[in-house]
């Protein structure tokens, strides 16, 4: 008996045994299933960038796990945490690398030192704009249903040293949209993975030192971005937009 599996290295489903797949793959599947089950898998309205129609309803409860109690153990760890972290932490030169950092599909393909601009490469960017807008709509719909506070909401000893935000903590969108755009550019350059990742992991660290997010903000959001990326897979438009930005790469080199 075999099952199918995403992986995140190839934009293909792969047939597998079972008993080969750890249990955190299982449950990892699961939740895409559960995602694709909830979501019209038809095309988006044409002026809608997002690949999917995501369902209202209480499904968000079963992607990611329920976010720590304010006045649980691990809240009150991750609070000491950041606290630690901003004593250490030069203000300034946090936010300098925040300005430096937009989630943007531009700061990802660095334009200026690759030529990797919007009027070449269109397709590209039609790509990378409907997968950063899926990854926005269902983070902003789990805020929601999970109506988390923010550090600096939650303890006044933590400071802001970000843009105020007015939304919900978990998970973050910032680190969401990094990590989703981080596993689709790697379909595309592949040898600029670890570039993608590292650029996406540096989001993720300064939301925290920056008292925006907890640690498991961060956690829920790298997780959210796989469930995200394994439902993009299976998707056709997201698998022919993939096709078009990988000719239009490939003609143009």
């Amino acid at each position: 008996m075999t099952v199918l599996f995403l992986t995140s290295m190839i934009p293909i489903p792969v047939l597998v045994s079972p008993g080969s797949i750890p249990i955190i793959l299982i449950n990892m599947f699961r939740k895409i299933f559960l995602v694709t089950c909830f979501i019209c898998l038809g095309a988006a309205p044409a002026l809608a960038k997002s690949y999917f129609n995501f369902s209202s309803g209480k499904m968000y409860k079963s992607l990611l796990k329920a976010p720590y109690a304010e006045d649980s153990e691990e809240r009150k760890s991750e609070i000491k945490a950041i606290i630690k972290l901003q004593s250490k932490t030069n203000p300034d030169t946090l936010r300098e690398s925040l300005a430096r950092l937009p989630i943007t599909p531009e700061s990802f393909c660095n334009p200026s030192e690759t030529g990797l601009t919007r009027p070449h490469y269109p397709k590209l960017y039609r790509l990378l704009d409907r997968s950063e807008e899926t990854a926005q709509v269902l983070k902003t719909e789990i805020k929601n249903f999970w109506n988390v506070r923010r550090p600096y909401h939650v303890n006044e000893k933590i400071d802001l040293l970000s843009v105020v935000y007015d939304d919900q903590s978990y998970p973050s969108g910032n680190a969401t949209r990094a990590y989703v755009l981080a596993h689709v550019l790697k379909l595309v350059f592949p040898e600029k993975e670890k570039e993608f990742y590292g650029k996406a992991m540096m989001i993720s660290s300064l939301r925290v030192a920056s008292g925006e997010h907890f640690q498991s903000d961060i956690d829920a959001s790298h997780d959210l971005s796989l469930i995200i990326f394994g439902a993009l897979l299976q998707n056709s438009e997201f698998r022919d937009d993939l096709k078009a930005a990988q000719k239009e790469i490939s003609v143009k080199k």
